[in-house]
Formats: C-alpha cells, structure tokens, sequence
C-alpha cells in the first residue's frame, strides 16, 4: 500500500475466502476490528500490519504496509490589535515535506489573500477569523487565527454651564478592552489620573482627557466648562 496522512483512516482488506476462515490482524491497537478480513486502520505512524488467517487445515500469514505522513504546523500571531494597526500572522512547520501555504478570511478559501508565504500582515476593521492551508503531496491542514480588534472609543465628554464656584465631576464612558487608564488635563494646566476628577472652577475653560484600554490603544475626548460669574 503507499502512503496516508496523519489521522486518515484506511480500510484494510485481503481477498480471501470468508467460510471457514478466522483472521487475526496485528498490532490491533490501531484497528476497528483485528478478526476481520478488513479492518478500518487509523495509524499514527508507519506501520505494517500483519494478518494470520487460518482455517482448520491451513494457516496463512501475509503483510500489508501503510506508510503515514505526518504534518505538523502552528498558527501564531497578534491577537489583540488596536484598530488602524496591522497584525503579523505566522506558520511554522517542521515537516521534512515540500509545503504550499495559502490564506484566507474564508474557510472555504473561495479567495485568497495571501499563496506561498509563511506570513502575512492583515489590518482588519473588526475582530476576524483567519484560515491557513498547508498542503503538502500527502497531506492536507486548515489552521485557524482570530483576531480581535480594540474599537476603543471614548464618549460622554460634553460641554457644561456652571455657576460661579460650583463643582462638577467629570467622566467619559469607554468601550474597549478594560482595564482603562486615564489622563486628565484640566484648565488650570494640572492633570488628574483617575477616571472621575471633580472640579472647581472660577473661570470658563477647557478640558481633555486621554484613555488608555488594556492593551494600549488611546482615545481622546474633551469638552468646554462655561462658568456664569456672579454673586
């Protein structure tokens, strides 16, 4: 027999009479059934498969080789991006074999992105999936990638109107990938590292505050505080 791949299964089978005949096939560890005529094989390895067969008159013994290929590779890359950044995605593969490598964002490959690199960069707009085909003559490998991108955005910042001396709490909402960091600059040119400053102002001025998400993608927001002077 020639060659399979890795986890293929393959039907063994010798044509000789059933009346009669016991079969023993070896080693059976790989086998659906080792006292039949043709077993369903599932080597992890190159193997040769022995069969006795024998009735009450005669004992046989033939051999049957499969020869297994074996295809082992890895996906890696960024998986967290923030968006408007690239992300490098890698197959690395140990296999003595000539490979090809196609990518995809479609499982079914209809299109390509990418023929005969082993990385590629992509720059997606929302969190994708990715697909990687290694083939080589005797075997074949889908690889999965997903990427998920950082969409972060900062909102809430309005302007306000305030009487003379009042305070008020700012605050922004942000969606992104938490924790959040945050850098207040405040009109009187202090900063504030927190996500709610509260503020006294006298005079009408101008705030801002930059956000950081978990995985260091920034935002900004700000607004204007218009204070009524008065008694």
């Amino acid at each position: 027999l020639g060659w399979i791949s890795l986890s293929t299964v393959l039907r063994l089978a010798r044509v000789l009479p059933s009346v009669g005949v016991s079969y023993q096939w070896s080693p059976a560890e790989t086998l659906s059934n080792p006292t039949i005529s043709n077993p369903i094989a599932t080597p992890y390895q190159s193997t040769t498969y022995t069969l006795i067969a024998s009735t009450s008159a005669c004992v046989d013994t033939l051999t049957q080789y499969v020869d297994v290929h074996t295809l082992d590779a890895t996906l890696t890359g960024d998986s967290i991006i923030c968006l408007d950044d690239t992300a490098t995605l890698t197959v690395t593969t140990n296999t003595a074999d000539t490979y090809h490598i196609q990518w995809s964002e479609q499982a079914d490959f209809q299109q390509l992105i990418a023929d005969e690199t082993p990385t590629v960069r992509v720059a997606p707009t929302a969190t994708r999936t990715y697909y990687a085909r290694v083939t080589t003559d005797q075997c074949t490998r889908v690889y999965a990638f997903t990427v998920t991108v950082s969409r972060l955005i900062v909102a809430g910042s309005r302007d306000y109107l305030l009487c003379f001396n009042d305070p008020i709490t700012l605050s922004v909402v942000c969606d992104g990938i938490p924790p959040y960091q945050y850098v207040w600059q405040l009109g009187d040119g202090s900063t504030y590292n927190g996500a709610t400053p509260q503020v006294t102002t006298q005079h009408s001025t101008t705030y801002g505050v930059t956000v950081t998400d978990a995985i260091g993608c920034t935002a900004t927001a700000g607004g204007f505080v218009t204070v009524q002077e008065g008694t």
